[in-house]
């Protein structure tokens, strides 16, 4: 029996070979532009991309973010188009005659949207899949991440700039057949969903939500926790940027240690890549947490992954930064030590978030792309927020070290705060994404079923409640369930007549009062 299972769970791994090595390489490509604290510029001058065009990038990829929601129709088509357009300026910027003066900028425009668009197609496909699942795809991700940034730090400095441009490329070159599968212009979420299992009613937004019903599905905690995430990683940008350097006089340096090894690192290389073992340790911590404790999404985020972050800025606090003389000798051993922290802490709450959004993406909630463009704008502007306070606290004389204790306390308050139960957290936050291959049955849910059986509803009218309750129209209905829309009207008939109502607002609205009824007894158990 174990043998069997660990056959299929080999066999599992080979068949999304391309998920996870493409998304891998997103994560790498991702880390690179926003997450590293110096950014692409990756000790050369002659990076396509520099540090100092950041917030071009930045802009870009906010304003990318804003336009998913309108265009989420077509981002199957938008992502390669993108793709095209980051590749001839990637091109355009190896051409010596073309001024880099001009090309950079354009460069890190594309930069910017293409990274904003990845973010939500591949999350977007992703979200197919169970937690179990998505988990592992996480993890594989960060290893073939990890390896794919030891290459690149590996490599003479022009070189470094040609791979850099390939990784994001590779990754939608396996990202787009996935895409394809969708042919009606859904995401592959739901077209999958919706073959997987036809004779239950599909719990995802099929219509665009608009206005208040859209901001009122949207889970706020989780969004303010991916908010706070992105603040932490700008502070500790802003924090790693002004750092005291001297001459290296510690017995043991790592610097030196390192470079004995890797002779061909430089001092901002080896920056970058003592935080490639933060991927690592997030790998690690991923395994351990989700597959041999079992924890639950509710302390994987927030008694694991934020208290790791605030870790790291605790560890920094009590060391003056990077010391270095010449580009050649470093000490600042505990800032190495927190950088890794910082990086592993990072990917794991980001990795816990991405596969807590599939789950959460896979009962009741907005629509795909909307729902991901929104985390990854928080996320970003989170990281922009972060920064400036950073400067702002600067600004007003304060020291490093007090920065690092605000982190820490702001930190670890927010897990205070976002912790707390809610109707999100009451469905999901106990959930086991190692474990949990379906999504929880939810107080929604639960009045659902409560209701249609209270009103003695036929197994077929059952399922077209369901779709009612969930703000379906008879379009719908009849397409999901593959009837003539007589026979909807019939069952609509029929659910109203048993449930003496007159209308579908009336029917939500009575699941709306029982599922208010059922978390506030859960609320009360717990």
């Amino acid at each position: 029996m174990n043998t069997q299972r660990n056959a299929s769970l080999l066999d599992r791994l080979f068949n999304d070979w391309p998920i996870w090595l493409g998304y891998g390489l997103f994560w790498n490509w991702l880390w690179l532009l926003f997450v590293k604290p110096l950014g692409t510029a990756i000790g050369v001058s002659s990076s396509t991309i520099l540090l100092d065009d950041r917030c071009i990038m930045v802009a870009a990829a906010l304003a990318a973010f804003l336009l998913v929601c309108p265009l989420r129709e077509r981002i199957n088509t938008i992502v390669p188009l993108t793709a095209a357009a980051f590749a001839i300026a990637t091109i355009a910027s190896f051409i010596p005659s073309v001024s880099p003066a001009l090309v950079q900028p354009v460069e890190s425009v594309c930069s910017g949207a293409f990274a904003a668009l990845l973010f939500v197609s591949w999350n977007m496909l992703i979200a197919q899949y169970d937690s179990g699942r998505v988990i592992r795809i996480a993890s594989l991700a960060l290893a073939a991440a990890s390896l794919c940034a030891i290459v690149i730090f590996l490599l003479d400095a022009s070189k470094q700039d040609m791979l850099l441009s390939l990784v994001p490329l590779c990754s939608v070159i396996l990202l787009v057949p996935q895409l394809r599968k969708g042919t009606d212009g859904s995401s592959p979420a739901s077209k999958t969903a919706r073959k997987s299992n036809a004779s239950e009613p599909i719990e995802r937004f099929e219509e665009p939500a608009k206005g208040s019903a859209l901001l009122k599905n949207m889970p706020w905690r989780l969004m303010c926790t991916v908010f706070l995430q992105g603040a932490a990683i700008g502070l500790w940008h802003f924090i790693f940027q002004s750092v005291t350097i001297v001459k290296c006089s510690a017995e043991f340096c790592i610097w030196r240690e390192m470079s004995s090894v890797f002779g061909t690192l430089g001092f901002l290389d080896f920056v970058g890549f003592t935080s490639i073992l933060g991927f690592l340790l997030a790998f690690a911590l991923l395994l351990l947490t989700a597959y041999v404790l079992h924890l639950n999404f509710r302390r994987l985020i927030y008694q694991i992954g934020i208290p790791f972050m605030a870790l790291a800025f605790i560890v920094i606090s009590f060391n003056g930064g990077i010391v270095i003389n010449n580009d050649t000798q470093m000490t600042g051993d505990l800032f190495v030590i927190g950088e890794i922290l910082y990086t592993a802490g990072y990917f794991y709450v980001f990795a816990i978030i991405q596969t807590l959004c599939s789950h959460l993406i896979a009962g009741k909630k907005p629509q795909e792309a909307v729902f991901f463009s929104a985390v990854g704008f928080l996320l970003l502007a989170g990281q922009a927020v972060g920064y400036l306070a950073g400067a702002g606290g600067s600004a007003l004389q304060v020291s490093g070290t007090d920065l690092c204790m605000l982190a820490v306390f702001a930190l670890l308050l927010g897990s205070l705060i976002l912790i707390k139960g809610n109707p999100i957290w009451e469905d999901l936050g106990d959930a086991k994404p190692a474990e949990a291959t379906l999504p929880r049955k939810g107080a929604f849910r639960i009045a659902c079923d409560e209701v249609a059986a209270e009103a003695q509803l036929t197994p077929r009218e059952t399922e077209v409640f369901m779709l009612l309750a969930h703000g379906r129209n008879l379009g719908i209905v009849q397409d999901q369930l593959v009837i003539s829309r007589d026979t909807a009207k019939s069952h609509l008939r029929n659910i109203y007549r048993k449930l003496d109502v007159h209308s579908q607002q009336e029917l939500m609205n009575i699941v709306d009062a029982r599922a208010d009824k059922l978390r506030k007894a859960q609320r009360t158990e717990t």
